[in-house]
C-alpha cells in the first residue's frame, strides 16, 4: 500500500482529528509506503517511516494522504477487537494482538528492530 501526503489548510482539520496532529513528520507531495493500518477511536491511522533523522516508524491519521496503490501486501493479516484498537491489518508481528500493537506503538526497541527488519524485507533487491 502507497500513499502520498497531501497538503491541507490547518483550519480545514476536523476537530476530532486535532489531537493527533501534534507534530507532522511527513512532507505534503512525497509518497509514502504504508506498513500498517488501524481503526482507532473510529479513525483509521498508517503505520510508516517519518521523514526526521533519524528516521522512526509512526502512526499518522489516514486523513493527511491520498492513495496511490491500494494493493495489500500477502503477508499481512487482519485483526478485529471488541476494545481498542477496534481493527488492525498489517504484516502479524504487529496485528497479531494488543501487545504487539501496543510495543509498535510505544516503539518498544525489539519491536522496532522487528519493523526496521520487515522493511529492508520488503524493498526490492539490486540486481
Amino acid at each position: 500500500m502507497r500513499v502520498r501526503a497531501r497538503a491541507f489548510d490547518p483550519q480545514l482539520i476536523p476537530p476530532d482529528l486535532r489531537p493527533y496532529l501534534g507534530q507532522i513528520f511527513v512532507v505534503p507531495g512525497i509518497e509514502y509506503d504504508v506498513h500498517a493500518v488501524v481503526a482507532f477511536q473510529g479513525m483509521v491511522h498508517f503505520l510508516m517511516v517519518w521523514d526526521i533523522d533519524p528516521p522512526l516508524p509512526g502512526w499518522d491519521p489516514a486523513w493527511l494522504f491520498d492513495v496511490v496503490d491500494a494493493s495489500i501486501p500477502n503477508d499481512w493479516i487482519c485483526a478485529s477487537f471488541h476494545t481498542e484498537p477496534q481493527l488492525l491489518i498489517g504484516p502479524e508481528f504487529i496485528a497479531r494482538g494488543h501487545q504487539e500493537y501496543t510495543d509498535m506503538v510505544e516503539l518498544v526497541p525489539w519491536q522496532v528492530a522487528r519493523f526496521w527488519k520487515y522493511v529492508e524485507s520488503r524493498r526490492p533487491q539490486d540486481i
